[in-house]
């Protein structure tokens, strides 16, 4: 499997876990934190961004969701910027993120 191809299951199930509520903490959320920042580093700016450029607008903004977006600058501004222009989606699991926050 190439770097790209694992990517591409990565972006997937990023999108798969925001759909899902109370998905928003623990060894998943970091793992996938985690395997972005490092495919990120290891894959470099331009062969990141190009396989997120390939997915639908959803699994972009998950990826973002999933993502330190302020920390990628300067090294990685290709991506950044498609993570920035991401559609804002409300997914289940950020709702409930949200909702827990009030109540605090």
């Amino acid at each position: 499997m190439t770097g790209e191809q694992h990517l591409h299951r990565k972006f997937v199930e990023a999108r798969a876990r925001m759909a899902e509520p109370y998905i928003l903490a623990g060894e998943d959320v970091e793992r996938l934190y985690f395997t972005f920042r490092d495919q990120l580093r290891q894959l470099g700016d331009e062969r990141f961004a190009a396989a997120l450029s390939k997915e639908p607008p959803d699994v972009v903004a998950a990826v973002a969701g999933f993502t330190d977006v302020r920390s990628l600058e300067p090294n990685f501004p290709q991506t950044r910027r498609i993570l920035d222009s991401a559609p804002k989606i409300n997914f289940p699991a950020v709702k409930i993120t949200e909702e827990d926050r009030k109540r605090e």
